[in-house]
């Protein structure tokens, strides 16, 4: 008793333009099989096809919650074979035929109606399939109108869904393109998705097959895809990430198309298998072990590979007291680097030794950070009892002043009860930062000028690579980023070394208040 929505109006529009649309059906079809140069022609097979369906009416029954369609279709065809072997007689078929067609759309103003196409048997001595033929016309227009039509039997296809299996025993990742068809104006076309550039991600648990979906939760549907992927590991599978994988074989049977009769849309599944043998790694799976009595906090800032492209993350994890944790990133993945920053703290005590200095988790070797294994390395971080004391407990300068060295060069001096913060020790010297006035010093002092020192020692570096510092020794020196200059240094500044490389030596610097980083030729300074 209630008045149709506008939705349910334009769906009875959409029944009576899908009406109009099947009037204009008209299909010849023609094979011929024989040679065409008629000396060389033994056998000639001609068929030929020709319907057409006429005046198409359209109503509404069961409450105008069901839509229907009548028409009739008009058929005709031959087949004649004719041999040069005169032992084989000529053979020729015709015929021709007249029948009603219904096509019932159930719930034809809800979402998705069901489709139901009542043909019957044609005659037309043909040897085409000339039911299917105008079962294709019709659901081809069906689905022009409807396009979520939930379509009962036999159909044609030039799509699939596409589904991703991880026969690993690592978490993947996965980034997905896919061809599909859009409909622009009146007519289909070709369109890569998502054509905003970002693909589709798509995370695999181990031994797992997922469904592609798209922004929507859709299962997308396509004719061609590209796709990479990842693990957790760092190993990768990038065969198709520039080079599209094909979802439907050619068939012989429909001209050579890439399309396929089935009752429901097929699934196309890829499948991702472990990869074996040596291959190259630039990152090492991160691993924190707390030696501790106390919970810990660790803070850790990393450079790490995601979908082919170099990215820094951030990232905090607590730690029980003599616990383990392998920890993982913001996707549930193992975290993994090249590269890390990394502080700790406890109630009483600080980590601070690699809280600013680059910590490289793969040895250097001509030049390159990279080794080859079988399976990605892992780097263990240990947290020792023996580490800074926090400022609380922090130790002070205990004599009258203590000179603050760098080198052989007096920096500054810390007047009695300064508090310090311990960065490293060496044979009665302690390596310091303190604040004196509005500036921070840095550098060493002797141990016996120290209070609360046996407390303040701290924890033994892991087996990696030293820290080395660049010092501009020419007058000036060009930071470069491949061609283009983006600063230009002084005698006498220093930056810290992140990496070294063929002649050049890889630093950060603050530009215009944002971090950059950049190349300075090694002629123009010393690195130690």
């Amino acid at each position: 008793g209630q008045d149709p929505s506008q939705e349910e109006k334009d769906r009875v529009k959409a029944l009576e333009s899908l009406a109009g649309s099947i009037e204009k059906v008209s299909v010849d079809k023609v094979r011929q099989a024989g040679s065409l140069k008629s000396v060389e022609r033994k056998l000639s097979n001609h068929s030929e096809l020709r319907f057409r369906f006429t005046l198409c009416v359209s109503g509404l029954e069961n409450d105008n919650k069901d839509g229907v369609l009548l028409f009739p279709v008009q058929v005709s065809g031959f087949t004649s074979v004719i041999s040069s072997d005169e032992s084989r007689p000529p053979k020729r078929s015709s015929g021709s035929d007249f029948k009603k067609v219904k096509v019932t759309l159930t719930g034809v103003t809800a979402p998705k109606p069901k489709v139901k196409i009542d043909l019957p048997n044609l005659k037309h001595g043909s040897e085409f399939d000339a039911v299917q033929l105008a079962r294709d016309e019709i659901i081809r227009r069906v689905r022009w109108f409807f396009p979520d039509a939930d379509i009962e039997g036999r159909q044609k296809f030039d799509l699939k869904q596409f589904a991703i299996k991880n026969s690993t025993e690592d978490q993947i990742t996965t980034w997905v393109y896919f061809r599909t068809d859009v409909r622009k104006e009146n007519k289909i076309e070709s369109e890569w998705k998502p054509n905003r550039g970002t693909p589709i991600k798509v995370s695999l648990p181990p031994k797992s097959t997922v469904l592609v979906k798209d922004s929507s939760g859709n299962p997308i549907e396509a004719d061609w895809v590209k796709f990479w992927g990842e693990s957790e590991v760092g190993d990768t599978w990038d065969e198709f990430r520039d080079k599209a994988l094909p979802l439907i074989d050619r068939n012989p049977q429909l001209e050579n198309a890439r399309a396929y009769y089935d009752e429901q849309m097929q699934t196309y599944t890829y499948t991702i298998t472990p990869l074996t043998g040596k291959r190259n790694f630039t990152e090492r799976i991160v691993e924190l072990q707390n030696e501790t009595p106390e919970s810990l906090t660790a803070t850790l800032q990393y450079r790490t590979s995601v979908g082919g492209k170099l990215v820094s993350r951030k990232g905090t994890f607590t730690i029980p007291a003599h616990g383990k944790l392998t920890p993982r990133d913001e996707q549930g993945m193992l975290l993994r680097a090249s590269q890390l920053r990394i502080s700790g703290n406890t109630e009483n005590r600080r980590y601070l030794r690699y809280a600013d200095a680059p910590l490289w988790l793969v040895d250097e070797h001509d030049g390159k950070r990279i080794y080859q294994a079988d399976r990605i390395g892992r780097f263990q971080f240990v947290f020792s009892p023996t580490g800074e004391v926090n400022q609380k407990n922090a130790p002070k300068i205990q004599t009258a002043s203590a000179k603050v060295m760098s080198g052989s060069t007096q920096v500054g001096t810390l007047s009695k009860g300064t508090s310090v913060t311990v960065k490293d020790r060496r044979s009665g010297w302690i390596q310091i930062e303190a604040k004196e006035g509005n500036r921070t010093l840095n550098g060493w002092v002797r141990e016996a000028e120290l209070s609360n020192e046996p407390s303040s020692q701290v924890a033994p570096s892991p087996a990696v690579s030293p820290q080395k510092t660049l010092t501009i020794t020419a007058a000036s020196a060009a930071v470069k980023v491949g061609s283009a200059t983006i600063e230009t240094l002084r005698r006498g500044e220093q930056y810290s070394v992140l990496e070294e490389r063929s002649g050049w030596a890889r630093i950060e610097l603050t530009k215009s208040g944002t971090p950059r980083q950049g190349w300075v030729e090694l002629r123009n300074g010393q690195v130690r």
